[in-house]
């Protein structure tokens, strides 16, 4: 029974991590596909397109909080028990179940003991 759900959670791994190459890729191509096309543009859309960067900056999203909960638990799978706890100090169980400063606060965390374990 335990080796079952220890499979399928592998599997389920395996799925997510192709799904994030798949992401990472798509974004690379994206963002390769963007640099060619900025050198055209004229300087008006180049102010456009830095009002995005500066919104960006300001915090972090559901999905780089679930990209450093993945880095920090495959680097050390001690670490998960922390991720969850402070999820649960927020009274979330997941990272969409957080918004605002909650977010920010959880994500700091996160990078800090990404920084901590050395991923």
């Amino acid at each position: 029974m335990l080796e079952q759900e220890i499979a399928k959670l592998s599997e389920n791994i395996r799925h997510l991590s192709k799904l994030l190459e798949t992401i990472a890729d798509a974004s690379k191509l994206a963002q390769s596909q963007t640099q060619e096309v900025e050198p055209q543009k004229a300087e008006p859309q180049e102010e456009q397109s830095e009002t995005p960067k500066e919104e960006t900056a300001k915090g972090f999203t559901h999905n780089d909080g679930k990209s450093l909960a993945m880095v920090i638990s495959r680097k050390d799978r001690t670490k998960r028990d922390d991720i969850k706890a402070k999820l649960a100090e927020y009274d979330a169980v997941v990272m969409t179940d957080l918004s605002g400063d909650n977010l920010q606060e959880v994500c700091e965390r996160l990078t800090s003991l990404k920084v901590e374990v050395g991923a």
